[in-house]
């Protein structure tokens, strides 16, 4: 994990990741870009280079000059040149506790593998937190990546904390740390568990 603070220009690139079993099949961790306005965040592409076609672009997440707004980018699966899946535009209401869930995208090469975008918004407190869902990718059905919390706060002290990547080779790690949401801080939203269950002082949902 890595962190920078302070400079609103912070640039946090996650390594590359691997996935076991086949050498060539790389997903990038998108480039995570805090430009000079604070509200912005933009996810790039995430390429799959097992298949040069395959490609998930990653929704571009823009907080506008609205802030109610959130357009979420194309999703495109080249498994089936005709499958697209478009996320349509979520918009937020006036509400601050509104929460937008992006319903599980179904993936159609393999009916098993979901990603699920849940992109869960809490406007108007400059403690928003998105949150970026498990992606489960096909080729290993039981490979999960959590992406962790992604947290934009309107102060310097702005942090975009890419979370521990867990590659699941052994399918009993797939753990992926408490997530706790900024409205209390003793609250945790999700643990990522597979087989094998966490022991913490928190609770594990599956």
């Amino acid at each position: 994990m890595k962190t920078k603070s302070g400079d609103p220009k912070t640039v946090i690139r996650p390594a590359t990741q691997r996935q076991g079993g086949n050498p060539k099949n790389v997903i990038r961790a998108a480039t995570l870009r805090q430009s000079g306005d604070p509200k912005t965040i933009r996810a790039v592409t995430l390429r799959e280079s097992g298949d040069s076609k395959t490609v998930i672009r990653a929704a571009t997440l823009r907080q506008s000059g609205d802030p109610k707004t959130i357009r979420a980018a194309t999703l495109r699966q080249s498994g089936d040149p005709k499958t697209v899946i478009r996320a349509a535009t979520l918009r937020q209401s006036g509400d601050p506790k509104t929460v937008i869930r992006a319903a599980t995208l179904r993936q159609s090469g393999d009916s098993k593998t979901v990603i699920r975008a849940a992109i869960r918004r809490q406007s108007g407190d400059p403690k928003t937190v998105i949150r970026a869902a498990t992606l489960r990718q096909s080729g290993n059905p039981k490979t999960v990546i959590c992406a962790a919390t992604l947290r934009q706060s309107g102060d310097s002290k702005t942090v975009i904390c890419a979370a521990t990547q867990r590659q699941s080779g052994d399918p009993k790690i797939v753990c992926a740390a408490a997530q706790r949401q900024s409205g209390d801080p003793r609250t945790v939203i999700i643990m990522c568990c597979n087989t094998e269950i966490w022991r913490g002082s928190q609770n594990c949902y599956t």
